[in-house]
């Protein structure tokens, strides 16, 4: 997950002085953006490698199959204009589909659910984006 200030910055949607404030920081210094690139290049490597991710896959796969689904998304740009992305508007219509018929839990609830600290509500859903688009 995203450790906020060191391997990325949380921003709210649609903030953009918000998004200004987060990254004027790295822009301005090429030591900051070498810090924190290498400290979010190191995260991912110790923490997304092939076969940790596949045997965390696995586990929620096996125990909770049944009740809960990763709806996984690449982009939300009206500019790509092809299959692989939604519009702004698109996405919202799908986002408020989900609320209306599914639990939506963050995705942070789900790996909670792997060691037991978090129950996962019948039919939940969580939303993530494969590569940072």
């Amino acid at each position: 997950m995203l450790e906020e200030g060191r391997t990325g910055f949380l921003v709210e949607l649609r903030d953009p002085q918000g998004l200004a404030d987060a990254l004027g920081p790295i822009l301005a210094d090429p030591a900051i953006r070498r810090e924190a690139g290498d400290a979010a290049r190191a995260h991912v490597k110790s923490s997304y490698s092939l076969t940790r991710t596949a045997a965390t896959l696995d586990r929620l796969y096996r125990g909770h199959s049944r009740s809960m689904s990763i709806l996984c998304y690449h982009a939300v740009d009206p500019r790509w204009g092809s299959t692989l992305s939604l519009t702004p508007a698109e996405f919202e219509r799908q986002c408020a589909w989900l609320a209306r018929r599914r639990s939506v839990i963050p995705l942070q609830d789900a790996v909670a659910a792997l060691d037991g600290s978090f129950r996962l509500p019948r039919g939940c859903v969580s939303i993530t984006f494969d590569d940072g688009f």
